[in-house]
């Protein structure tokens, strides 16, 4: 004996919501899995900052900062601005200043209110005020 139209609509209908919560779920776990791996490269990052390993940090804090994640486009900006490169610093700060980081915002209009550093102009850099 067939379904009737009715059966076969709520039939239908729960079909589609069991795929629906499926995919839900399976969406849910991704996103958790890349945040958990993306939470560690931003934890690494700033660890590796906090103790003056600079070049170590690089991978991990480019990997978390190309992920928009601001507190690490901060890091990196001062790690080439370490190295004395402006445009690499002038990249990640302007991103990270961008998203409404405010401590990038101020590296920013520091840089541009003395051209430099308060110890006088640097390469790259412009007072722009």
């Amino acid at each position: 004996m067939g379904w009737t139209g009715t059966e076969a609509q709520a039939r239908e209908k729960t079909e589609t919501m069991k795929y629906t919560l499926r995919t839900a779920a399976l969406m849910i776990g991704l996103l958790l899995i890349s945040n958990g791996y993306a939470s560690t490269a931003v934890e690494t990052c700033k660890k590796l900052f906090d103790n003056a390993e600079y070049e170590k940090a690089l991978a991990p804090c480019l990997e978390a900062g190309k992920n928009g994640h601001q507190d690490s486009q901060s890091i990196l900006g001062e790690i080439y601005n370490n190295k004395g490169n402006s445009q690499e610093t002038y990249f990640w700060w302007i991103r990270a200043a961008n998203a409404g980081y405010l401590p990038a915002r101020n590296q920013l209009a520091m840089k541009f209110y003395y051209g430099g550093s308060v110890f006088g102009p640097e390469e790259g850099w412009r007072q722009d005020y």
